[in-house]
């Protein structure tokens, strides 16, 4: 089994984990918009969790969004560091998809929500797999962007909602249809389970242009000058 550490640095809930050196570990905290000071510790505390070093990881699997802007880079700048001394291989994953993962096979459609910030919900709707050993990626039928207002309306009635924003969806669609009580709902293991299936495959990433997916383009003041 390939050793894979897996980062998500995605939303303000970031999570790190070690697979392939004896049992799984990971860590999910909450950071207050301090990504980059805090990554690296876990990595460290993971690793050591194991008595594994950096030279041990066969592959990085990373969270390439959609989530907030500088989170995003903050974990995609960690992945490219730590793999660029060795060449290993580096995947990134949607986090549409890990969110989805969690919850995965749905017996219903399944609608994996993200926050946007002022523009609402980033997401991204499956189909339910009908043949074995389908992962959320083989399934992803749509992703858009809207109010909650709006999304309720465009996937469809049977379709269950996951994800960090999807609890409040449940005053416009029943409690019943929502999958995801509350933070966090991302597991590193999950990542790294999704990341070793395209190793497996060789599908893997360049990490010269590998970049981060937002749902919307990032704000970034003018210069007055």
């Amino acid at each position: 089994m390939p050793v894979i550490l897996a980062i998500d640095t995605s939303t303000r809930w970031a999570g790190v984990g070690l697979t392939g050196v004896g049992e799984p570990i990971e860590l999910v905290w909450h950071s207050e918009q301090n990504h980059g000071a805090e990554l690296m510790d876990r990595v460290l505390q993971v690793l050591g969790g194991r008595d594994a070093s950096v030279a041990d990881i066969d592959c990085i699997a990373v969270a390439i969004g959609p989530g907030g802007f500088s989170a995003l880079r903050v974990g995609l700048a960690t992945a490219k560091g730590l793999v660029a001394p060795t060449g290993k291989p580096i995947i990134g994953i949607s986090t549409f998809d890990l969110e989805a993962m969690s919850h995965w096979p749905p017996p219903d459609p399944l609608v994996a929500v993200i926050d946007a910030g002022s523009a609402g919900l980033a997401w991204a709707r499956y189909a339910v797999p009908d043949v074995d050993g389908q992962l959320p990626a083989d399934r992803r039928a749509e992703n858009g962007l809207c109010r909650p207002e709006e999304l309720v309306e465009t996937v469809p009635v049977d379709a269950r909602f996951c994800g960090e924003r999807a609890a409040e969806l449940g005053k416009l669609v029943g409690e019943a249809r929502i999958l995801s009580t509350g933070p966090p709902t991302r597991r590193p293991q999950n990542l790294a389970l999704l990341a070793g299936r395209r190793l497996a495959d060789g599908d893997l990433d360049d990490p010269m242009t590998l970049q981060p997916e937002y749902a919307r383009p990032p704000s970034i003041s003018k210069s007055k000058k």
